[in-house]
């Protein structure tokens, strides 16, 4: 038997990833004269939890969500502005749009402000879910990191 080099968990030897943290196993061998250093260690992994991480990225990712629950509280803010802006930009521009069609405003001409608005709120909205998307597999691959630069492993707390 082996223990983590990360966390001090006994692992099998013929594991390639610790079951408890998820890092791939650099073991320290039982038998060896060296002792394992946990302490030193953990300060490695940050205390945050992938799962929750990973569902709040998921779920409501586009509003910031896991970024809030990782202290990234920039990074959170600039994706809630870009999600709810670009909501707003897409909806007044529709409805603007659709007003000025049943009434008949434009006499024959096409209406190039309600277009720009409608399709800057659905810029808005589409890069901030590709960039949500993106986090999402940087969580689920335990990449993602928290407002310390260390990286959320952990699946549970």
């Amino acid at each position: 038997m082996s223990f983590c080099s990360k966390c001090g968990t006994q692992v099998s030897d013929t594991s390639s990833f610790c079951e408890k943290c998820g890092s791939p196993v650099n073991t320290i061998s039982s038998d060896s004269s060296m002792p394992v250093t946990v302490e030193a260690n953990k300060a490695e992994i940050s205390k945050k939890s992938r799962l929750v991480t990973f569902l709040l990225g998921f779920l409501i990712g586009s509003f910031g969500s896991h970024n809030f629950y990782l202290g990234r509280i920039k990074r959170a803010l600039i994706q809630l502005s870009m999600t709810i802006g670009g909501f707003i930009l897409y909806i007044a521009g529709f409805f603007t749009l659709v007003f000025a069609l049943e009434n008949q405003v434009f006499y024959n001409q096409i209406p190039i402000p309600q277009i720009i608005c409608v399709l800057l709120g659905v810029l808005l909205i589409i890069s901030c879910s590709i960039w949500t998307f993106v986090e999402w597999i940087l969580a689920l691959c335990g990449v993602l990191k928290d407002k310390n630069g260390l990286p959320v492993k952990k699946w549970t707390d």
